[in-house]
């Protein structure tokens, strides 16, 4: 099992597979004339996929990789840059000795190509680095792969975006993300919803509370509403997290209550969808505007807005949107920027 921050040895058939271009260093390097295991790699996890980690190589050729250092510094100096810094290469010490963590040549791997961890002979432990070093390498790594994923692919050598789809598409566990809309009735949450899957170039499977409850027989809702809306959400629940484990996206339209009837209704959902990414978003818009809303759509009772408000229950958001002050189109766009940000930072 990969351990963040221990280092590891790369597979040839990785580089088989994924370097027909010959972008990434060499698996294999000269030392006395005999062959052996290099350059080995620095790994940490990735934002999304818990199959896919980072790799960073390390090099012992600190010389070279310090001028090459003082060049990018020097190059910004001479565009009147006011504090030049690089941030692709990184020098720490690895069993007492400085080494250059060369952050521009890292990529992405899954464990079925990692032949070995790095041991040290003496301990008999993985080889690790202090934390502060750890800390600041995969800062500095994720702010690199930011700025890949937001238009400046040379930064690092490889394509390494290409890389990481065909992992994910080759990896076992490439679970899908839930884009959970929360809010009162006529708040704008399906106008939303509708936009997220136009404008996104992803994939967004559509799944609301009001689907599931017009999928239970009236007659039995009429005689037991709550129980029979209790099971609805159950099985809601349970749709959501699957399509999520086949690696499907999915925008929840729903609304979590406070109330005696739905006991526990967020950590039920949470429970369901355990070891899936969700980003809770707090659809908002003034009282007086859903009830005028509610009353136009003449399928709502006026007051219901008001009487849902007094009872949501309180939930940890990654985002707030108000549909007073923005469109629909502009809420799915924010929903969106910060969505990705949030997997490529």
């Amino acid at each position: 099992m990969i351990k963040q921050g221990n280092f590891y040895f790369i597979t040839n058939k990785f580089y088989e597979i994924y370097d027909k271009d010959h972008l990434l260093m060499k698996n294999k390097e000269k030392e006395n004339n005999n062959l052996h295991d290099r350059p080995c790699f620095f790994a940490f996890e990735d934002n999304k996929n818990p199959n896919i980690f980072w790799c960073i190589p390390i090099s012992s050729k600190t010389e070279k990789y310090i001028l090459e250092y003082e060049k990018k510094l020097a190059k910004q100096k001479s565009r009147s840059v006011k504090n030049p810094k690089c941030t692709t290469i990184f020098f720490g010490d690895v069993m007492g000795i400085k080494r250059a963590f060369l952050i521009q040549n890292m990529f992405p791997v899954t464990e079925k190509y990692i032949s070995s961890v790095y041991i040290d002979k003496n301990t008999k432990n993985a080889v690790t680095i202090d934390a502060a070093a750890e800390k600041e390498i995969i800062k500095n790594a994720k702010n690199a792969l930011k700025l890949v994923r937001f238009g400046n692919p040379t930064i690092i050598f490889a394509d390494i975006l290409k890389i990481y789809d065909a992992l994910c598409s080759e990896s076992s566990i490439n679970l899908g993300h839930i884009i959970c809309l929360n809010g009162v009735t006529s708040s704008g949450k399906t106008s939303i919803a509708k936009e997220i899957q136009n404008i996104s170039e992803k994939n967004y499977y559509y799944v609301s509370l009001d689907m599931f409850e017009q999928m239970a027989n009236l007659k039995y809702r009429i005689k037991s509403y709550y129980h029979e809306l209790n099971d609805c959400v159950k099985v809601m629940y349970e749709a959501v997290s699957s399509f999520a484990k086949l690696g499907k996206n999915v925008i929840l339209d729903t609304i979590f209550l406070d109330i005696p009837e739905f006991p526990n209704i967020y950590e039920r959902f949470i429970e369901v969808c355990a070891g899936i990414t969700i980003f809770n978003i707090h659809v908002t818009c003034p009282l007086d505007e859903c009830k005028r809303r509610n009353i136009s759509r003449k399928d709502r009772i006026v007051e219901l807005s008001e009487w849902q408000n007094e009872r949501m229950a309180i939930l940890p958001y990654f985002l707030t949107v108000d549909t007073i002050n923005k469109n629909p189109t502009e809420c799915a766009n924010e929903i969106l920027k910060q969505i990705d940000f949030t997997f490529y930072t």
